[in-house]
């Protein structure tokens, strides 16, 4: 499931997507951000007021840079029940959060860990 998150201007932001690789238990995200992203501080995808997830950055290439995540068994309930979602990163010396759309995004996810559409 790929969500690309966009500012008033349709710029793109940042992007998101989360699923689950063959022959893997766990779920994963891969988050893309802007480049010029402070490399020194994780991005984060946030759940509700309290869960969060922290990547590490892999590559910077095109205009982004992207970080992946591992994320427990239990993140496809706690995704259900998140009622705001957030990639949150650190750019150009200010934390920049950028919401991410909740509808219908428990059913994306559920469709593309099970593989069905």
């Amino acid at each position: 499931m790929v969500q690309t998150l966009a500012n008033r201007r349709r710029q793109v932001v940042a992007q998101v997507a989360i699923g689950k690789l063959p022959k893997v238990k766990t779920p994963r995200a891969v988050i893309s951000v802007p480049l010029g992203v402070d490399l020194r501080v994780p991005p984060a995808l946030v759940l509700g007021p309290k869960l969060k997830y922290e990547g590490r950055f892999l590559v910077c290439a095109g205009r982004f840079c992207s970080a992946e995540m591992d994320l427990p068994r239990k993140f496809s309930n706690e995704l259900i029940s998140a009622k705001k979602i957030s990639v949150n990163f650190r750019m150009s010396g200010k934390s920049v959060v950028v919401p991410v759309e909740t509808k219908g995004i428990a059913n994306a996810f559920r469709a593309a860990v099970s593989g069905t559409r």
